[in-house]
């Protein structure tokens, strides 16, 4: 909104568009055309401000400062084979983890994770909360995994006894999950999920450093789910996992 007309009730949006992109000044007869024109000069001191950020150019800016904000050290679509997931693991102190069940994940690095955790790594995880009654979001993830309800249950009942195994400390999310994470100390592996029925043969996954706004969002997130106080997740027990076994 840093034209005055942009807020202008007789212009529609692709005119305020126009005018938006197009023009490089504004002058200070528009601010009348504002809807708080009880406050002209509120609106004049905002619009000089939002006047001194204009939109930059094709070709303005350094790209590298950008990378460097976000921390962004990788992208890619083949989530298994770009990340070395291996080394991000046994360089790792603290390991979170946030995702559906991760089964492929499990078994080609469940026996190192174990092996780690035995000596002294913290684990920590998040998943689909599959126990009534806070099970509302099972069909709809089981939908976008192409299974059905028990077959999710299953495969999370599967992940939550290895996790339970090697001692790390899990909460169950009641929600449908937007990605997926991987938090190894200071580097984070985050991937998307697809709308699609089944899996697909590719989802962009990312790599970011602490630092940088990426990693800070995702920890961030990830924190607060696993805050008691804020009532996002709960805490697993075996009982649980009782009532899967007894069907």
């Amino acid at each position: 909104v840093g034209r005055s007309f942009w807020a202008d009730p007789a212009l529609g949006i692709g005119s305020r568009r126009k005018l938006y992109v197009g023009d490089a000044a504004v002058e200070a007869s528009n601010v009348d055309t504002l809807r708080t024109r009880r406050e002209p000069e509120v609106c004049k001191a905002l619009t000089a401000l939002l006047l001194e950020r204009r939109i930059p150019e094709a070709g303005e800016g350094d790209p590298a400062i950008w990378m460097r904000d976000s921390g962004l050290t990788l992208v890619s679509t083949d989530f298994y084979r770009a990340v070395p997931w291996q080394s991000l693991l046994s360089s790792a102190s603290e390991v979170d983890l946030f995702f559906t069940y991760a089964r492929t994940w499990r078994r080609s690095l469940g026996s190192q994770l174990a092996r780690l955790s035995a000596h002294g790594l913290t684990v920590r995880v998040i998943l689909p909360d599959i126990f009534h009654p806070y099970d509302t979001s099972v069909p709809e993830i089981a939908r976008r995994c192409g299974q059905t309800s028990k077959d999710l249950q299953r495969n999370v009942a599967e992940a939550l006894r290895f996790y339970r195994d090697i001692d790390a400390e899990v909460r169950l999310y009641d929600g449908v999950q937007s990605h997926s994470l991987y938090r190894f100390d200071d580097l984070i592996v985050a991937s998307m999920y697809n709308h699609q029925r089944g899996q697909t043969d590719g989802v962009p996954t990312f790599v970011c450093r602490s630092g940088g706004t990426l990693y800070d969002f995702f920890q961030r997130d990830f924190s607060a789910m696993f805050d008691d106080e804020n009532h996002l997740t709960r805490r697993f027990d075996d009982l649980m996992l009782q009532s899967i076994d007894h069907g």
